[in-house]
């Protein structure tokens, strides 16, 4: 005999639609959209649990050829020229969970948010095997439940990327 505790139905759609284009002006635009669904049906407490999520990004990058960079190292003066690469996205999430009661046709929404996000990154390549990004985060997240605060990060920084093997 087997005890069953929960069947889980695991949806995805990520991404359900995309469009990424790149135009003869070196500009690029994108356009995203996700959903998922989670359903888990409890045995032991009578419980279906939903989770629906869909989120929207819109995004547009720039490509400015052979930007010149002097930077001094050890002393002397280097001069890089290499595209800087820009990309700005802007997204929006919205995620609710529901806990049905089974027997009691009684439906609750226990959790959800909906997060903001916006990210802005500017890329260097100073030769084949170094390359520089500057990056600027934000999200907001607002909760759907009374129970949670609204919070929001921001980061903002450089990375720098040593290839060993070009």
């Amino acid at each position: 005999t087997y005890n069953l505790a929960s069947v889980i139905i695991d949806e995805q759609f990520n991404p359900m639609f995309n469009i990424d284009l790149t135009w003869n002006n070196n500009i690029s635009t994108k356009f995203e959209i996700k959903k998922t669904r989670n359903l888990s049906l409890g045995f032991t407490n009578n419980q279906l649990i939903e989770v629906n999520s869909q989120e929207y990004l819109l995004g547009t990058g720039f490509r400015i050829s052979k930007v010149p960079i002097g930077i001094k190292v050890g002393g002397k003066q280097r001069k890089f020229e290499s595209d800087l690469n820009m990309r700005f996205d802007f997204s929006i999430r919205d995620a609710i969970t529901i806990t049905r009661r089974i027997g009691e046709n009684q439906h609750d929404a226990t959790a959800g948010q909906t997060n903001i996000t916006i990210k802005t990154t500017a890329d260097y390549v100073l030769n084949e095997r170094l390359n520089i990004r500057f990056f600027a985060d934000f999200v907001s997240v607002d909760p759907a439940v009374d129970s949670s605060f609204n919070t929001s990060n921001t980061k903002f920084g450089i990375s720098v990327r040593f290839t060993l093997i070009p």
